[in-house]
């Protein structure tokens, strides 16, 4: 989707998903402090967005859980994504053909990239920085976008 608000903060709770184990969720109590700022990069066809996200915690599923929070959850995620047939109905809409559509229907696995994580090293107290470029089927991805 694309998000009205191109610019913002999520601030929550996460916890253990009360019924589902596998996923974490949102919560009231219970749960630890997570914040994630996002921002749009680029949208497709009012459809889809490329966001950053900027953690100011790391808590598990933390950018997957807060996404599908606010309505918006990431193209291929098999535990917080949406159901095939929404990205279906939202795609008849569009101007994309049909390749494309299935590529998006079907992309393998999340589209979620960490490009950089830093950390300070617990032993060392040395900042630790590690970059990673976009894998090749996500670029394809946002070219066919």
């Amino acid at each position: 989707g694309v998000p009205l608000i191109h610019k913002g903060r999520v601030e929550t709770l996460i916890g253990r998903h009360p019924s589902n184990r596998l996923k974490m969720a949102v919560v009231t109590n219970g749960g630890r402090d997570a914040a994630t700022n996002y921002s749009v990069i680029k949208t497709y066809q009012n459809i889809f967005s490329l966001i950053e996200c900027r953690l100011e915690s790391g808590r598990t599923h933390q950018i997957r859980v807060h996404m599908e929070h606010i309505g918006f959850p990431l193209i291929g995620d098999p535990l917080y994504g949406v159901q095939e047939t929404k990205i279906i109905s939202k795609l008849k809409k569009s101007d994309y053909e049909d390749d494309v559509k299935d590529k998006i229907v079907h992309f393998p696995h999340q589209a979620l990239h960490a490009t950089q994580i830093s950390f300070i090293h617990p032993r060392t107290d040395e900042e630790m920085l590690f970059r990673s470029e976009l894998p090749t089927d996500m670029a394809g991805l946002l070219s066919s976008l």
